[in-house]
């Protein structure tokens, strides 16, 4: 499936991200290794690179290249105030933030169209 994905990338033109997923998978070919580069130029150091994986690949994918940048972008990580692990991306950190922000809005939205359905339904019966 990723497989798949990286190939959409590619066609789509964007070969950071196809190089991403490929370098997860060990794809060693022409193709592969020209998005790997693009990915490894745009992404110059381990942290970056780590972070460019999608967050669901680094929190599901095992494998060895997975696993050395992982320690990599820990080493590379000096100052020891960056989460580096399997969900410490930088858009990861606002996904609880709005998640909680939006289940708010519906029960808001929700307990508000109780109230105003019950004062319609009374002003029926009393008027």
């Amino acid at each position: 499936m990723l497989d798949l994905l990286a190939t959409v990338h590619y066609e789509m033109q964007d070969l950071p991200a196809a190089g991403a997923l490929w370098f997860v998978l060990g794809r060693d070919d022409e193709v592969a290794q020209r998005s790997i580069s693009a990915w490894l130029e745009q992404h110059r150091n381990d942290t970056a690179r780590w972070h460019s994986i999608p967050g669901p690949v680094r929190r599901t994918a095992s494998t060895e290249q997975l696993e050395g940048l992982r320690r990599a972008a820990v080493q590379a990580d000096k100052s020891g105030t960056r989460d580096i692990g399997p969900v410490g991306g930088p858009s990861e950190r606002w996904e609880g933030i709005v998640f909680g922000g939006c289940a708010i809005t519906v029960v808001v939205w929700f307990l508000a169209m109780v109230g105003i359905g019950m004062w319609t339904v009374f002003r029926w019966i009393w008027d």
